[in-house]
């Protein structure tokens, strides 16, 4: 009796739709005329995916995706002939299990940290995408080349513990919470298995209720204040002017986040006296009075370049992705001037998103309304602004109380 052998190669699948023209790389294997298909999570364009070699490459792609090509093309012939030699009948489910044994034996984390970015970054979800790429930096800058099954409780204690020497504990939970969801996509890409699943039980991840909401009182916003009029005469344009003008500005506009500040134009935002704007987070319509202080700061800004734009750091027509990421680099400048000013002047350390808190409860202390402060804010609902104010009371209590003595 003729003995079936399967068939395995990689071919394009190109049964579906391509996605801006590329089609994802599959194993496939036959046998007894049945067909399965194997994901790498790898792309390609079909004039680039070149067949005249075994296993198949994409023609000037990235190296990581054509050696993952290679590395699952050779795992999964090695378990077709562990699975031969072992004198078994082949099935896929004996296939599967033999395959999955090894499937994510040597894939390193950043390699695969790269798959998801690149699968998110089509989504345009480009802050995200950043989020995971802060993650892989933090990794291969702890343990370089380290791979995914070796990220396990040991790896977890020690990597959370190097993490708390450097960062705040919102951060520290960012990556470690960016981490988790890593691992869990490689479970469910079979990349891992269930058993190696490192976060079971695992108490090391600060809860995002315990991050701190810094509030300015308003009298060390008028000392804030005061200062950038003083860098306005001294260094005016220089980076310290720049990103306490941002930071002032955002409190005056009632917390606008950064993102919508660098959106802000002439002719869609201002109107009759008046900053109105869709706050993209939520979104929400937001429409308020514009301050004289933040009409003199948007005056300033406008004398650095004039492009449409309220603020100098965006340019039309500009790809999500270059925003998102201007918007980002411009945050760690804008934090890391705000901490050297908090420093010079004897303030506890604020950043950018402090403005937003110390908006709300300097509001909250002059007796505006709760469903008042929400509308300004762009809350959804009454219940989130309550909680926020709550949070922002218990950190100005735990700083009291820390005064005592």
């Amino acid at each position: 009796m003729k003995v079936i052998s399967p068939s395995l190669k990689v071919v394009l699948y190109t049964s579906k739709e391509p996605v801006k023209e590329k089609y994802p790389v599959k194993i496939r294997v036959i046998y007894n005329r049945e067909v399965k298909y194997y994901s790498l999570g790898v792309f390609a364009n079909e004039d680039k995916f070149n067949t005249t070699v075994e296993p198949p490459v994409i023609d000037y792609g990235k190296k990581v995706d054509n050696a993952k090509i290679k590395d699952q093309f050779d795992k999964a012939k090695k378990a077709i002939d562990a699975i031969i030699e072992s004198g078994k009948d082949f099935s896929f489910h004996l296939f599967e299990t033999q395959y999955k044994q090894t499937s994510g034996s040597k894939l390193k984390a950043a390699d695969y940290i790269d798959l998801i970015v690149e699968d998110i970054e089509k989504e345009e979800r480009y802050s995200t995408a950043s989020t995971y790429r802060d993650c892989k930096s933090s990794l291969e800058a702890y343990k370089p080349g380290i791979r995914l099954n070796e990220i396990d409780r040991d790896f977890l204690n020690s990597y959370t513990r190097h993490l708390h020497k450097r960062l705040s504990p919102g951060s520290v939970g960012i990556h470690l919470r960016t981490l988790r969801a890593v691992i869990n996509k490689g479970i469910a890409k079979k990349k891992l298995s269930k058993e190696a699943y490192p976060f079971k039980g695992f108490t090391g991840i600060p809860s995002t209720k315990s991050r701190s909401k810094k509030a300015l009182t308003k009298e060390r916003m008028k000392e804030l204040y005061d200062y950038w009029k003083k860098l306005s005469k001294s260094e005016k344009y220089s980076s310290r002017w720049q990103s306490l003008g941002l930071f002032l500005f955002s409190y005056f506009a009632a917390g606008i986040n950064m993102e919508d500040i660098l959106r802000l134009t002439t002719e869609k935002n201002m109107e009759e006296g008046n900053l109105k704007f869709v706050r993209r987070k939520t979104p929400q319509q937001i429409e308020i009075p514009l301050h004289e202080v933040a009409a003199a700061i948007i005056a300033d800004f406008s004398t650095v370049r004039d492009n449409g734009f309220l603020f100098p750091f965006l340019d039309k027509k500009l790809p999500e992705k270059t925003i998102r990421h201007r918007k980002m680099d411009l945050l760690k400048v804008v934090n890391a001037d705000l901490k050297a000013i908090a420093s010079e002047l004897g303030l506890p350390d604020f950043r950018f998103y402090s403005a937003r808190h110390s908006f709300a409860s300097v509001q909250h202390n002059q007796g505006t309304s709760t469903s008042q402060i929400g509308e300004y804010l762009g809350h959804t609902s009454e219940a989130t602004t309550k909680n926020y104010l709550a949070s922002l009371q218990a950190e100005t209590k735990k700083e009291a109380f820390g005064k005592l003595l």
